[in-house]
């Protein structure tokens, strides 16, 4: 009695001889809930023995393109011909979801290959595998994968992890499959058998639709802000943990950035045309930017009392001119929050001429020809002070980081440019006109400073 879990090859393939779809072996196996569109060609083509680009292409229209690498450009099937073939319709769920923003997609995917283990083996693979806001496969619970477990090298693209031969998914470097055993048809059965598992991925599907809020306001963050400038995170993962800071999704699969949590400061204001007067928006210094030295003080007031909780800072004195006139500093005897205190004001201020200048903020010289602008507009006190902290946050971040893997700091990739980094949303983004009165509302989101209390430095909502 043969395998029922060996599936033999025509001589002649169907789509060479034009027969008809009756012919296909596995036309049983209709998409699954949730299903990413690799993973129905995938079954696919193992049941019917088809492998290379050309053939998937032919039967079905696959088609993954070179050029677009991140998921799910260029990865598509022919919906004409799986529909007269097999009888399948497109996995309904996946359109829906990713048709919300091309923006988000980019960069809360994965553009390699993402997967389950368990998931693998049973012949099925959902596209919130992708989704880099979630760790671990909601429905067993393991580690998503992105490596293959024979030759541990990274598995490559999304589109490109299909092939008849080896399984249903495959590592495309050393050709030995993802699952690290022969596919087996009937844990295939025992998965549509149990479809209710596949109802994990539902409130995250709802969470993810066109009406969430979280994400336009995210997707904002990604227009405003150069994201590819963003060296203190992975932005995908970050823009995750943001849109569920702004809006919290389902518990069971809420997106975690390890170590790190998310702060947002909100702002609303009132604006007039004294306050905005009529030679800002044609980019000349106005008295807008004239309060950028007294906020600025303000705030480094608070983060110089906290890092030196009430002791005398004039051994760091030292630590802001090193950085200031090589570039670095060796974290030896020093603590995170020193250095990024002097990291912080080597990327606002001038050098200090004294000690004293140095460890009493009060008497901090703001450069002067430093200009805090967003989307060509002036930023008022409350959005200063904001992208003031986050500066601060990421800046922080940034040397927990180096410190873990080197023994000195550096200040190489931020310089005077640190506040390109922040991701900062100013609504609305168009110039504010001075003839009429408007509200300037927005938020500064960065990881949280553990241990700062910043009730005690922004007076506005804390998110």
């Amino acid at each position: 009695m043969d395998n029922p879990d060996t599936i033999e090859c025509e001589t002649e393939q169907p789509w060479e001889s034009g027969q008809a779809g009756e012919l296909w072996a596995g036309r049983e196996y209709r998409p699954l809930p949730y299903e990413s569109t690799a993973s129905v060609a995938g079954r696919f083509a193992y049941c019917n023995a088809v492998s290379g680009r050309s053939a998937l292409k032919k039967t079905i229209g696959y088609y993954w393109g070179a050029s677009t690498s991140r998921f799910p450009n260029g990865v598509k099937l022919d919906a004409a011909k799986l529909k007269k073939l097999l009888n399948w319709d497109l996995p309904r769920e996946e359109q829906q979801a990713l048709g919300v923003s091309p923006a988000l997609l980019k960069w809360m995917f994965c553009e390699r290959f993402r997967y389950c283990p368990v998931c693998a083996r049973m012949g099925y693979h959902s596209f919130w595998h992708q989704f880099l806001g979630i760790g671990t496969c909601p429905i067993h619970h393991s580690a998503l994968m992105t490596t293959c477990p024979t030759c541990r090298d990274t598995v490559g693209r999304y589109g490109d992890a299909v092939n008849g031969v080896a399984g249903a998914f495959f590592c495309t470097r050393c050709g030995s499959s993802l699952v690290g055993e022969a596919f087996s048809l009937a844990q295939h059965e025992v998965l549509r058998a149990n479809q209710c598992w596949l109802n994990v991925f539902r409130p995250l599907q709802r969470w993810f639709s066109q009406d969430n809020l979280s994400l336009k306001l995210i997707e904002q963050i990604v227009i405003q802000n150069d994201l590819r400038a963003w060296s203190w995170c992975e932005p995908g993962t970050f823009l995750c943990c943001a849109a569920q800071k702004i809006a919290p999704g389902p518990i069971a699969l809420r997106p975690r950035m390890p170590g790190t949590q998310v702060t947002a400061l909100h702002w609303k204001i009132q604006m007039t045309s004294s306050q905005y007067p009529v030679d800002a928006p044609r980019g000349r210094n106005s008295n807008l930017q004239h309060h950028f030295p007294a906020v600025y003080v303000a705030t480094l007031r608070k983060l110089h009392s906290w890092v030196f909780d009430g002791m005398n800072g004039a051994q760091a004195a030292r630590d802001m001119r090193s950085i200031m006139e090589t570039g670095y500093l060796s974290v030896e005897g020093r603590t995170a929050r020193q250095i990024a205190l002097a990291l912080f004001r080597a990327c606002f201020e001038l050098c200090p001429s004294t000690v004293f200048g140095w460890t009493n903020p009060a008497e901090a010289r703001v450069k002067s020809s430093f200009l805090v602008r967003s989307q060509d507009q002036w930023l008022q006190r409350l959005p200063l002070r904001a992208l003031l902290l986050g500066s601060f946050a990421i800046l922080f971040h940034s040397v927990l980081r180096q410190m873990q893997q080197h023994d000195r700091v550096s200040l190489l990739g931020h310089g005077t440019g640190v506040q390109i980094g922040v991701p900062l949303v100013h609504l609305p983004s168009d110039s504010l006109r001075v003839a009429s009165s408007e509200i300037c509302e927005g938020f500064v989101l960065f990881p949280t400073i553990p241990g700062l209390d910043l009730h005690s430095i922004w007076p506005a909502d804390l998110w």
